[in-house]
């Protein structure tokens, strides 16, 4: 089953690790590190030009790729079926 994360983006579903809101992770200097080192290392994609609502990790051709969403985290959640 594939998952529409924003824009033209799709992942299939087995591939995604999580999905996080971006408010919620931007305030851990942890999660800041790594997704600078996914932006050096070019593994990480914003889908669109708008603001990031959410932030969905997942394995592309074996290695972690993080995806910036204008989506909620909430509705992508619920587009798969998952409610926290």
């Amino acid at each position: 089953m594939y998952l529409h994360i924003g824009n033209d983006f799709v992942l299939n579903e087995k591939d995604i690790i999580g999905v996080f809101d971006f408010d919620h992770i931007a305030t851990s200097r942890f999660t800041m590190e790594y997704l600078k080192l996914l932006e050096e290392e070019n593994r990480l994609v914003s889908v669109s030009e708008e603001i990031p609502k959410s932030f969905v990790l997942a394995v592309t051709d074996g290695m972690e790729v993080g995806y910036l969403s204008p989506l909620a985290s909430r509705t992508i959640q619920n587009r798969k079926g998952l409610i926290l």
